[in-house]
């Protein structure tokens, strides 16, 4: 293989973020209303939930917790069970994105250094060898995957010449075109916000979806938030970064209650006085009903915790939703 091969957009990073979301209730905490465990579950309404603000801070000075967070309830019917996990097929890129040019799988060339242990992933390229340009590229292993025309590798979308900022996802036919391909591509996502700038006389956009599991986001202890990330230059797709796509499969099984976001108030500030959690110096804005792995490819409802930062969500606590027990701290 020629050696710009490796100048491949398919580095598989785990970055992906937890994202989350709003209860107009202001609970004012402090020490004495913790002194026990809460284990109050209820049906959650999204209709009763979604949108709604938690208004709450645990703790003094630098070690306090502060809570102004939208809870984000996306669906009613919540599961637990085995799931499966995949990515588009390269024959899906090739019809999608490539106007149906077909990619050589160039596998073995970049799994050939592994050592033993190791995860090998797949890598697709169209590469032009009689004029040395690689054209396009796509690649994916257990944890992400990511398309990419080559020509924008070097095309940094958050240096911007003009000012620009995220944004909910406006529903424009940039937005449309997304959504459309990502369907197309057999992807279950959920726009959350979009990047709108200009660079190099160019127009571009970055739209994030969230990675859904009928209809609730998944979040992974490795990853956090699982989010599909489609760029655009001049209304053109340029490059997808690909969370997993979710589906359940055998012994999916109802699940009839959950902690309710102000029930779960009251076990966050007792697990910060037993000393189970460490406070943070930012607020935390949004509260997730999400979907988690528990187990290999068994996931359970969890609330995640996340703040708004460096143009992303970070995930800062997970709690199970069924018997809230703390996860991620």
């Amino acid at each position: 293989m020629n050696k710009n091969i490796k100048k491949i957009a398919a580095v598989l990073t785990a970055g992906l973020i937890l994202t989350g979301c709003n209860k107009n209730t202001a609970i004012n905490g402090n020490k004495s209303e913790a002194e026990s465990p809460i284990d109050t579950k209820e049906i959650i309404q999204a209709a009763e939930w979604n949108n709604e603000v938690i208004d709450k801070t645990i703790g003094e000075n630098e070690e306090k917790i502060i809570i102004k967070a939208k809870v984000n309830i996306l669906s009613d019917d919540i599961y637990e069970g085995s799931i499966k996990k995949e990515f588009p097929t390269v024959e899906m890129i090739e019809n999608e994105l490539c106007d149906g040019k077909k990619m050589e799988d160039v596998s073995d060339v970049y799994n050939s250094d592994l050592e033993d242990g190791d995860e090998a992933g797949k890598f697709y390229e169209i590469y032009y060898k009689e004029s040395d340009i690689l054209d396009r590229t796509y690649s994916y292993d257990d944890n992400a995957g990511e398309y990419g025309l080559f020509e924008y590798d070097s095309f940094h979308f958050y240096n911007w010449d003009s000012p620009a900022s995220f944004t909910d996802a406006k529903r424009d036919d940039e937005l449309i075109l997304c959504e459309d391909t990502l369907a197309a591509l057999n992807m279950n996502v959920k726009a959350k916000d979009s990047y709108d700038g200009k660079k190099r006389n160019c127009t571009y956009k970055i739209v994030n979806f969230y990675n859904t599991l009928e209809n609730i986001p998944v979040v992974r202890k490795e990853t956090g938030m699982e989010l599909t990330t489609v760029k655009m230059v001049d209304s053109q797709i340029v490059n997808i970064r690909f969370a997993p796509e979710y589906e359940f499969v055998s012994d999916k099984k109802k699940v009839d209650q959950i902690i309710n976001p102000e029930s779960l108030m009251k076990i966050v500030e007792k697990d910060f006085w037993d000393g189970k959690l460490t406070g943070y110096p930012d607020a935390i804005d949004k509260i997730t009903l999400c979907y988690m792995e528990n187990e290999e490819n068994y996931v359970i409802p969890v609330w995640a915790f996340s703040i708004y930062w460096g143009y992303t969500d970070n995930v800062v606590y997970v709690y199970d939703a069924v018997n809230g027990n703390l996860i991620i701290n």
